[in-house]
């Protein structure tokens, strides 16, 4: 996840865009089967049953994930958006890209059409950024 913040970290590009890039990123790495996803897989298998190495995989994968949306989003909302909302709104858009993912087998059943090719990947992912863009937006006003 570290590269996946480095190439979307440059200031000079737009936040917008910036997110935009990291969403489709996490989400490639997320549901593209030729994407190696054993980090997805031991991540998954710490929130089910922890061990000691929760705290490690926190600190190295999870903690620079939300420190990256909640600086993004913060540009994008502004100074004025109070740091609990802020924070809902972070919590927010995580969930979101991490459902398509944890919940598999039951949105496999829900949904049995649904697949996730590269294009679907990356429609999935527009939808993402565009929705929380909308929500964020209108949280901020």
């Amino acid at each position: 996840m570290r590269d996946l913040q480095l190439a979307n970290a440059d200031p000079a590009d737009a936040p917008t865009l910036r997110l935009q890039r990291f969403i489709l990123g996490l989400m490639r790495m997320l549901l593209d089967e030729h994407h190696p996803a054993s980090q997805c897989r031991i991540i998954a298998r710490e929130l089910a049953d922890p061990t000691p190495l929760l705290d490690q995989i926190v600190a190295e994968a999870v903690v620079p994930l939300y420190d990256f949306f909640h600086g993004v989003l913060r540009e994008i909302a502004g100074p004025d958006l109070p740091e609990a909302v802020l924070r809902r709104c972070v919590l927010s858009v995580v969930a979101q890209c991490f459902h398509y993912r944890h919940s598999a087998p039951v949105l496999q059943r829900v949904y049995p059409d649904m697949h996730h090719t590269a294009e679907d990947i990356e429609q999935i992912a527009a939808h993402i950024t565009q929705f929380s863009l909308a929500g964020l937006r209108d949280v901020a006003s």
